[in-house]
Parts: structure tokens; C-alpha cells; sequence
């Protein structure tokens, strides 16, 4: 439609703008009857005689009917309000009594001063043609039998004024400069530069009638740019808030009899800024972002179920982190807007919608230098409560909090470091892996994952260490303990190594050692340390040990959350694994499950290990992470991860538990699915004749 001419909408009730027909009836129009189902059809049709026709039903309000002691007081009224004062209500009226009586519910028709009152008492002077009423808010299921409201309204009007707080005229726009978070016992917190802005829109929509039907949706744009600034000394963890601002809005709905009725409804929004922090020796942080989202949530009542829904897009931009720090800190500040909808005097729905930044770092001294590694996030929360009070008992018991939305992502990543005098430490074979913070494990929809992947956890490693660039080489191998227990070697004069022969490979000591234990590679790192200190060339406190699973994956990984390093697929080429079983999976995603491909064996048709370093390396200059041979990692091979945050995590031995972690996937009969980042594993005790090991050097 949108390459050829413009329509002729023949319906004059129809128009069509940026790819949408608008149906809109006019006031004459008799769609059907109250509550009936109708369907509105859509017939197009082109200039060669082409026709396609659309149907879509709809049901029509209710007929809404009063309950039978509903007194409406209009113009027209033999009662007309003269005062009130709280709960009690004064009439005047015409004729010998006002006729009511306790458990009448008196209903205002003037929008100006709408009310709904139960009638609890009743005092009444004939002298002077007045009642005196003692009354309590009436429910809207008392008034109606039958009935359907709409209540629907746009924007909000900030209430409090003031330096910190200026509305706009398509929504609210607080300024947060200079606003302090937290100021006290050496810590300051706060915002250099920042703005919020917030466009909130609302909709209910309320039938009373069995099967009772209850819509409400809350849509907003909210905009949250935030510099922020945090100096802190010591250990504190702490959490504050405060008010800066307030809007409301009044919206009025009609329960649509002969003579209108209105019924209020204020909605208000309480904004609050806040901080929420936990902060470990002496540092100062500066870093923000501008952060925006479209949000969308509420709740719909059927069938005596409450269900809750949600739709977001974002966008987000990060301005430049500098810092000065020997410790570690987590800061979250916040803008949260609080939302209430109050009908008729009485609380309704509350919802509050909390984007943050979150900003994490950790500094930490490593030999010649000082490095910190710095994130920032954002996210945001929404978290809904429904008092039924003000609504319909037939919807009691009320909804309970329910939290709609939880979503942190990743905006910013940084790792520096700074020069404290030369490094006492240099080595070719030997890549210095910074301190830092990184997700663990796969997420839940990476094709052919294993469940004790996950679930996914928060990391941090607090010290750096060095890494061997490649994996322990027979030579190495053969130079610190004496032998090489390798299988692809000539020790033998035959077996495996014959194969290689007939195939025309010339074997060298640089291909990885594998056929290596456990206990074999510990002793190895035993031995390497005895022998460098000795020589005098180890930085004092450091030795020679496998890495812990996590210090493995946060190396292999390099800042990348891919499935590896390089991406998110692995072909044959890229590593030395069994070249025909690519990644991603194709027409399966079991655990494990890879893309079968012929061609491959073209390319690759290795079905031994090859020289260290023979593919490309990753972000940080460690080569061979994925395939090649399998290789130790220090700790236990748990059953699952242990889920949110942890820092420096390292499992039981495997000397006690016969069940130590292995990683990185190996050459021989495995897939590629099997060499990811996340992959973690062990067939049971001893030696499959692939595995290998590369060593760590790290404080004691």
C-alpha cells in the first residue's frame, strides 16, 4: 500500500494514516445493543479486482444499571446538598421528608463535586426542611448492578515547584544537578549532571457483571541521564532516599445513565531519588549514562485470576568512567516514580517503576601496577499492589505485590591500569589477566547448553594473575618432570604416534602434553614454582597453580559473553576440535547437539592435538581456549553454579572428591557445542587420554 497511490476510503468514517485504518463511528451511529458481540468487517479492494476482507469482534459496554437504594442527586433533585464537613453531608429538600434512610447511597451528578456515600445515620429537621447525614465512602460495585467504566488520561502536572523541579508540557522534567545521594562518615555520593523526565498514560477499563472484567494498563517514557560522582573510605553498606517531586492528576469517568454520574479518579506520582550501596576501602568513581525506556504494564482480572503483563524497548548511551581507587563498590542510584490511583477517595491500584544506573568496580594492587575493573549497568524495576477496596469485593482477595519487570543489562565494561614502578615479572609464555567482574556460565536459551551451566552467576575476581599464553607443551612438560606421559608422542616407537607417521605429521615437543592426571598436573605447578623460586625469578608470594573454573572462563571469555570468544558460532578452522560438528546446532538444541557438516572434513581433518598456538588467539593473547586438548582447572566439578554474586569462588579439591572441573573441549570424536566458554565437565576419574593443562601464577 505504501508504494502506490493513496486510498479512497469510500466509509467516511474510515481514514488512513501511516499504515492505520481508523474506524470512527459517528454519534448517530447504532452499533447494537448494550453488552452484544458485534464484528466490524474490512473489505479493500485494488483497480485490477483484487478483494481481501478483515473481521474483528468486539463486545459493547454494559447497560448500566443503579442498585435499588442509589438516591442521584441532580438539578432536578428534591434533595440538594447545602454542606458537608468530612463524612457528614447536609441536604435541604422539598415536599414532607427527605425519605432516606440508613443504607441509602447518595450520588452526586456534579462533576465539579462528584460523591458516593452510604448513608450510616440519618438526622432530620422538619422544621427546617434539612437532613444531616453521617456517611462512609461508598464501593463502586455498591452503586452499580450492572455497568461499564472507562477511565482513561494522559500526562501529569507536578504539584511541588521549586530549584529542583519544572514541568514541560508533554510530561514531567525533574533536574537533578548537584543532588545529593548520600553525604555522611566520609562518604559523598551524588549527581553532577542529570535530568528525569517522565510521560506516565493511563487506562481502565471495569465491568461489573459476572464474570467480572478488570483492565488496567500504565504506559510511560521515562528518561534518566545521570552523572555521578562517589568518593568513600572504609567499609559501609547503606541505602537512602528522598522526595523530589510530586504530580497528580484528575481524571473524571461517567457511569453512563440518562443523567450522567461522575466518578473521580486521582492519580498521583511521587518521585524519589536514592541510592543503594555497598563500599570497601578508599576510592573515587565518576561515570553516568543517559538511559531511556518505553514502558508498559498493568494487570487484567478474568475468570477470578489475576494476570500481569509488560512490554519495554530501551536505549542507553555511556558517558566516560574515570576513577581513583584501592577497594571495591557497588553503587545503584535511582529515580523511581510511584504511581497511585485513588478512586473515588479510596486506594487502588499503586505501581512503581524504578530505573537505575548501577555501578560496580574493584580496584585492586598487582606487581607494578594498581588496576581497576569498572562496570556499569542499567536496569530497571516494576513492582505493582491492588487494594480493592474502592472497586468490587467479588475481586477480593486483593492482587498481591507482583513484580512485573527485572531487567539489568550490561551497558559499559572497562579495565585499566596504572603504573606504580616497573613490573617485577616479565615472561613470553605468561598473559597478565586484570581483576575484574563477569557473568558465569551460559544463559538459558544458548543452543545445546548443559544444565550445570547455569544458573548464570555474578562473578568477581578480585586479584589479577598471570596465565600461560598456551597449554603446557610436551617439551615444558618433559624439562620439569622428567617424562612425557603423552600419547601422540614417540615415546612408544608405535601406537599413536605411527599414525602420525603414516600421515605425514612431523611431531614436536610444542604440541600440548596430554595423558596428563590430575594429580600429575598439580605436581607439575609444584614443581615449576620450586624451580623459579629457586632461580629467583617468581615475585615474592606468588606460585605456580591451575586456575580455578572461574579464572578460566573469565580469561577464555575476555570481556566476550558470546558463546566463544570469537562469537557466536565455531567452524572448522577456527580450532582444533572434530571439525564436522559445528556450532550453532541446526534441527536440535539438546545439550551438546551440533550442525553436521560433510564439508568440514574438507578443511579440517585432524583427529590429533597440533602445535600450541596454531589458531588465533583472543582478546587477551591466550591461545588454544577452545579445543585442542582438554585442560584442568583447580576446583570441583559442582553439580550447578551457585547463582547471583559471588567473589573469588573456588570448589573442593578433586583430591577429596575424584571429580575436578575440565574445560575448553579437546580434538578428538568433539563437537564444537562442547568447546564453549560455559562448557564444564568430567567423565569420573583418571586419564581419556586428552586431557591437558596450562598453569597460573598468582599470590599465595
Amino acid at each position: 500500500l505504501g508504494t502506490n497511490a493513496p486510498l479512497t476510503l469510500q466509509d467516511s468514517q474510515l481514514s488512513y494514516t501511516n499504515g492505520t485504518v481508523v474506524y470512527t463511528p459517528s454519534p448517530d451511529t447504532f452499533l447494537g445493543q448494550y453488552g452484544e458481540t458485534v464484528r466490524v468487517t474490512l473489505a479493500v479492494s485494488d483497480t485490477l479486482g483484487h478483494r481481501t476482507t478483515n473481521s474483528w469482534p468486539f463486545e459493547l459496554e454494559l447497560m448500566p444499571v443503579l442498585a435499588d437504594n442509589v438516591i442521584v442527586i441532580s438539578p432536578a433533585s428534591t434533595l440538594q446538598l447545602a454542606a458537608t464537613n468530612g463524612d457528614t453531608f447536609v441536604f435541604t429538600y422539598t415536599g414532607p421528608s427527605s425519605g432516606l434512610t440508613n443504607g441509602h447511597i447518595v450520588v452526586g451528578t456534579d462533576p465539579a463535586f462528584p460523591y458516593q456515600r452510604t448513608v450510616v445515620s440519618v438526622t432530620e429537621e422538619l422544621t427546617t426542611h434539612t437532613v444531616t447525614l453521617q456517611t462512609t465512602q461508598a464501593a463502586l460495585a455498591d452503586i452499580l448492578v450492572e455497568g461499564s467504566i472507562h477511565f482513561e488520561g494522559q500526562g501529569m502536572a507536578l504539584e511541588e515547584t521549586g530549584a529542583r523541579s519544572a514541568s514541560v508540557t508533554d510530561g514531567i522534567s525533574i533536574p537533578l544537578n548537584g543532588l545529593p545521594l548520600y553525604v555522611k562518615e566520609g562518604v559523598k555520593v551524588d549527581v553532577v549532571t542529570g535530568r528525569f523526565e517522565f510521560d506516565p498514560d493511563l487506562s481502565i477499563d471495569y465491568q461489573i457483571r459476572k464474570p467480572r472484567k478488570f483492565d488496567l494498563k500504565i504506559s510511560a517514557d521515562l528518561k534518566l541521564d545521570m552523572m555521578l560522582s562517589a568518593s568513600w573510605q572504609d567499609s559501609l553498606k547503606f541505602d537512602s532516599s528522598q522526595r523530589i517531586g510530586r504530580a497528580a492528576r484528575n481524571i473524571t469517568g461517567f457511569i453512563p445513565t440518562r443523567i450522567l454520574i461522575p466518578i473521580p479518579l486521582v492519580v498521583t506520582a511521587e518521585f524519589r531519588a536514592g541510592l543503594e550501596a555497598e563500599m570497601t576501602g578508599h576510592a573515587r568513581v565518576t561515570g553516568g549514562f543517559n538511559y531511556s525506556r518505553s514502558v508498559a504494564v498493568g494487570v487484567k482480572y478474568r475468570d477470578g485470576d489475576w494476570t500481569s503483563f509488560t512490554e519495554e524497548s530501551s536505549d542507553s548511551k555511556v558517558y566516560p568512567v574515570t576513577w581513583e581507587a584501592s577497594g571495591s563498590v557497588r553503587i545503584r542510584a535511582y529515580v523511581e516514580p510511584k504511581i497511585g490511583i485513588y478512586l473515588a477517595g479510596l486506594i487502588g491500584p499503586t505501581l512503581n517503576v524504578k530505573p537505575y544506573l548501577e555501578l560496580e568496580a574493584n580496584a585492586c594492587v598487582q606487581p607494578g601496577q594498581v588496576g581497576v575493573d569498572v562496570s556499569l549497568f542499567g536496569g530497571i524495576t516494576s513492582t505493582l499492589a491492588l487494594e480493592i477496596r474502592g472497586w468490587d469485593k467479588e475481586l477480593v482477595p486483593p492482587l498481591p505485590a507482583t513484580e512485573l519487570l527485572n531487567l539489568r543489562a550490561l551497558l559499559w565494561h572497562g579495565n585499566f591500569a596504572r603504573a606504580t614502578g616497573p613490573p617485577p615479572f616479565q615472561s613470553e609464555k605468561l598473559v597478565w589477566i586484570p581483576c575484574g567482574t563477569f557473568m558465569m556460565g551460559s544463559p538459558s536459551n544458548e543452543p545445546a547448553r548443559w544444565p550445570n551451566e547455569g544458573p548464570q552467576t555474578e562473578v568477581t575476581l578480585s586479584r589479577g594473575f598471570w596465565m600461560g599464553k598456551y597449554e603446557v607443551t610436551q617439551g615444558e612438560y618433559l624439562e620439569v618432570m622428567g617424562v612425557n606421559p603423552s600419547s601422540w608422542s614417540p615415546r612408544s616407537g608405535g601406537g599413536n604416534y605411527t599414525e602420525l607417521e603414516l600421515a605425514g605429521f612431523d611431531w614436536s615437543l610444542d604440541w600440548p602434553v596430554e595423558r596428563v592426571e590430575w594429580p600429575d598436573a598439580m605436581a607439575y605447578c609444584a614443581a615449576l614454582t620450586a624451580r623459579e623460586r629457586n632461580a629467583g625469578r617468581l615475585p615474592p608470594g606468588f606460585a605456580y597453580r591451575l586456575p580455578t573454573e572461574a579464572e578460566w572462563e573469565y580469561a577464555c571469555r575476555a570481556g566476550t559473553t558470546t558463546p566463544f570468544h570469537y562469537g557466536a558460532a565455531l567452524r572448522a578452522g577456527m580450532a582444533n576440535f572434530m571439525g564436522g560438528w559445528d556450532y550453532p546446532p541446526c534441527g536440535q538444541n539438546e545439550p551438546g547437539a551440533s550442525c553436521d557438516n560433510p564439508n568440514a572434513y574438507e578443511i579440517d581433518k585432524i583427529d590429533w592435538p597440533v602445535k600450541v598456538g596454531s589458531y588465533a588467539p583472543n582478546a587477551w593473547g591466550l591461545f588454544d581456549m577452545h579445543g585442542n586438548v582438554d585442560e584442568w582447572c583447580l576446583d570441583w566439578l559442582g553439580d550447578t553454579l551457585p547463582g547471583g554474586h559471588v567473589t573469588d569462588p573456588r570448589g573442593v579439591p578433586y583430591a577429596s572428591t575424584g571429580n575436578a572441573a575440565r574445560r575448553g573441549g579437546f580434538f578428538i570424536f568433539w563437537p564444537a557445542a562442547n568447546c564453549r566458554s560455559a562448557f564444564r565437565w568430567n567423565p569420573g576419574f583418571g586419564s581419556n587420554g586428552v586431557e591437558g593443562f596450562r598453569v597460573v601464577l598468582a599470590p599465595l
